[in-house]
């Protein structure tokens, strides 16, 4: 019997730390809270999901995620350089196999998905030229999770 249990719920553990979870009806979703990522240069046009890990590795950031399931705040912080990036990006999908909020103008691009297998990625990518950055996070770590996170 305990193999059966711990069997049904290995793919639950597979994931518990990397911000991806279930709710009620089995859709992916975000647990709120302060992440580790690492920062790599964005490949063009975005990339896929198995692309992004490829890139190398030119950071480290905090990440911060707030919200309900129809919209998120996020807070980037990347120490190596001194700079912060926060935005707001409403739901575009959520299911079984991924949840994405997505945030674009004429200038920039900001995405946030999730999937089982790669956990939080975020996409961050502007123009302009005072903060123009193309970069994508990853391997993200949950760190605080909730409201103990909010008062940092």
């Amino acid at each position: 019997m305990r193999k059966l249990i711990l069997l049904i719920l290995l793919p639950f553990f597979a994931f518990a730390n990397n911000g991806a979870k279930r709710d009620k009806n089995m859709n992916i979703s975000i647990v709120d809270g302060e992440y580790s990522c690492k920062v790599r240069s964005a490949p063009d046009g975005g990339g896929a999901f198995n692309e992004l890990n490829n890139q190398p590795i030119i950071g480290n950031a905090i990440l911060n995620i707030f919200g309900d399931g129809s919209q998120k705040k996020i807070k980037i912080d990347i120490p190596d350089v001194n700079n912060t990036f926060e935005f707001s990006a409403p739901l575009k999908e959520k299911n079984s196999l991924m949840i994405s909020y997505v945030m674009a103008g004429k200038e920039s691009m900001s995405v946030v998905m999730a999937t089982e297998q790669y956990g939080i990625n975020v996409l961050l990518m502007r123009k302009s030229l005072d903060d123009g950055v193309n970069i994508v996070l990853t391997n993200c770590l949950l760190n605080k999770s909730g409201d103990s996170a909010k008062s940092r």
